[in-house]
């Protein structure tokens, strides 16, 4: 074995090793969400943890912003950067995100005022301050994850994601095995944890983040390359967040807070799926785009018609084992609190299997450089949520909320597919 590693040339083997490292951070990542979303489902209860899942919701709303307009563009341009070039541009980059962050948390507190003014919101007032500061934290730590993996820094990203997620992990589980928990509690527990790791990434990297941006000229021009790069991007995203979001507040509204726990509660027994789709997609992208480039448009189909078989065939499996067995997983996970609510883990393994085919056509349509047809597919399932939410649950509950969430999902894959064909029938009627 070290003759075979001494044999294998330099550069590949690290490039080899950085790529595991980055699959082993995405992993823990993944895992401790997966974790301490079941500790706070058991720790925080029906109620406590539907208040959870909604103001989390807002986070993840701010959290898909940036991963448009500033992460994807800086990991796509960041990457080319020359030497001389680059600490001017990561300190433009810096800065950018900085104001993304400040802005993030006066818009927590200024829109959460103003709602809890116009409707009946009081119960969620408390959770502000907690709420913003602990998102811009998180973002904060986010963006220098993602910087230290484009420097070439794996084993500082994994690091500074062992402190954040898993000291929040710790302080969920220490403070709710000792029944002292609470909603704002956890949301004070993330605000601490994404503090002390984003100073900890900052006192690492304060020789390069400097806040000397190379005149404001330069770093106005990056602020536009960014929009115009991610603007279709943001379109996508923020209608996936949406779709898994906005059920939450049309549920609040109109049945309880109660009944979102169950539901988020329900989605978390098949987590496994979700930390599944994360790893397929670091690699789905680069992996099509490499067989597109070394077979054409037949390379391709071939690749996503592999990913589509294989992985649609693990992920029926994961949905077969938790539908079957709904009540039992429940009962494992949370005790007593969520029984009787399995048949929900049955309409989530639905909205799985179909969410899982999206991944290959988005892919397709991403390499041909067809983005907005993925934008195009995905706004007119979004938009048929939307406008059907609130008579679907008005009408059927629980039940119609889900149906509906599965059935937008599998018109805009149906959408999906038919672009991609189209694209490929393009491709293939040009190369003959």
């Amino acid at each position: 074995m070290h003759t075979l590693l001494l044999n294998f040339p330099k550069p590949l083997l690290v490039r080899h090793v950085k790529a595991n490292l980055a699959f082993v951070d995405q992993a823990f990542v993944s895992g401790m969400n997966f974790l301490t979303g079941l500790a706070l489902a058991r720790f925080l209860g029906l109620e406590g943890y539907g208040e959870y899942v909604l103001v989390y919701g807002a986070i993840l709303f701010f959290s898909t912003v940036q991963m448009s307009l500033i992460l994807s563009p800086m990991m796509v341009k960041g990457a080319g950067i020359e030497d001389l070039s680059r600490r001017k541009y990561f300190s433009s980059v810096f800065v950018q995100q900085l104001l993304f962050c400040v802005l993030t948390g006066a818009s927590i507190l200024a829109g959460g005022f103003s709602a809890g003014m116009v409707f009946d919101f009081s119960r969620f007032e408390r959770f502000l301050v907690p709420a913003a500061l602990g998102t811009s934290a998180l973002l904060m730590q986010d963006y220098f994850r993602r910087y230290f993996f484009l420097v070439k820094q794996p084993v500082a990203a994994i690091f500074n994601d062992i402190i954040g997620y898993g000291l929040l992990f710790v302080l969920v589980l220490t403070f709710g095995v000792a029944g002292n928990i609470d909603t704002g509690r956890a949301l004070w527990f993330m605000t601490l944890s994404f503090s002390v790791a984003s100073l900890a990434a900052f006192l690492r990297t304060r020789t390069v983040m400097r806040l000397g941006v190379g005149g404001r000229s330069y770093f106005m021009e990056i602020l536009r390359e960014n929009y115009h790069f991610g603007k279709w991007l943001l379109g996508v995203n923020v209608m996936y967040w949406g779709q898994g979001q906005v059920v939450n507040y049309f549920v609040a509204g109109l049945i309880s807070v109660v009944v979102v726990g169950a539901i988020n509660a329900c989605m978390n027994v098949l987590g496994v799926l979700r930390i599944f789709f994360l790893g397929l997609n670091n690699i789905l992208l680069p992996e099509t785009s490499r067989a597109y480039k070394s077979k054409g448009i037949t390379g391709l189909t071939a690749y996503l018609g592999k990913v589509s078989f294989f992985g649609g065939v693990v992920t029926l499996l994961i949905v077969l084992i938790a539908g079957v067995w709904n009540e039992y997983w429940l009962m494992l996970l949370y005790g007593n609190t969520y029984s009787g609510y399995g048949w929900i883990v049955i309409w989530w393994g639905i909205y799985f299997l179909i969410g899982f085919f999206h991944r290959p056509y988005v892919a397709g349509l991403s390499v041909v450089d067809k983005t907005k047809r993925i934008f195009q597919s995905m706004i007119v399932g979004f938009g048929l949520f939307v406008v059907l939410g609130y008579p679907a649950i008005a009408l059927w509950r629980v039940h119609g909320i889900m149906f509906l969430m599965c059935f937008s999902n599998l018109v805009a894959l149906i959408l999906l597919g038919t672009n991609l064909t189209r694209e490929v029938r393009y491709a293939r009627s040009h190369t003959v």
